[in-house]
């Protein structure tokens, strides 16, 4: 059986350094960010978003448990805000993080269903994300669960 567990303060430092390099590695690849200063960006972006850290108000951070291995492992992590949107509770997937050994096993699609369990509990009315235009595994996930495109970007390098 697969469960959301939330994190203590030392599992969400854990999760943020792990978050961290996943997050500059996507921009560095996106091409939004130069590699010598992804790690300075991506600490400005997060104390935006998570100006109290793990005291944040309405931040959410999950670790992925499954309990039906032969023995209970943490398999990811998933981490969202709630938050009001013209007049009703929205929640916002910062990340969904399905580790490595695990990847390609229907973790993601069960986690995201885990999540949407967890948005109606807090009577949240829809979810949204971002998601990077290469990642084309996590944009047919997103699809295949009812997700679709509100807003689109698109840029061409020139030679």
């Amino acid at each position: 059986m697969l469960g959301l567990l939330a994190m203590d303060k030392e599992q969400y430092e854990d999760f943020m350094a792990f978050t961290l390099v996943g997050y500059m590695k996507e921009k560095v690849k996106a091409g939004t960010w130069l590699p010598e200063h992804a790690e300075k960006r991506a600490l400005e972006d997060m104390s935006k978003i998570l100006p109290d850290g793990y005291h944040t108000e309405n931040a959410y951070f999950y670790r992925v448990i499954d309990r039906m291995l032969p023995t209970p492992a943490v398999i990811g992590f998933i981490w969202f805000h709630i938050h009001r949107k013209n007049e009703f509770k929205e929640v916002f997937l910062y990340d969904i993080s399905i580790l490595d050994v695990y990847q390609g096993r229907g973790y993601g699609e069960k986690t995201m269903r885990l999540l949407e369990e967890e948005a109606r509990r807090l009577q949240a009315v829809r979810i949204g994300l971002h998601v990077f235009g290469h990642n084309e595994r996590a944009l047919r996930l997103y699809h295949k669960m009812g997700f679709y495109s509100k807003s689109i970007t698109m840029y061409k390098e020139l030679p």
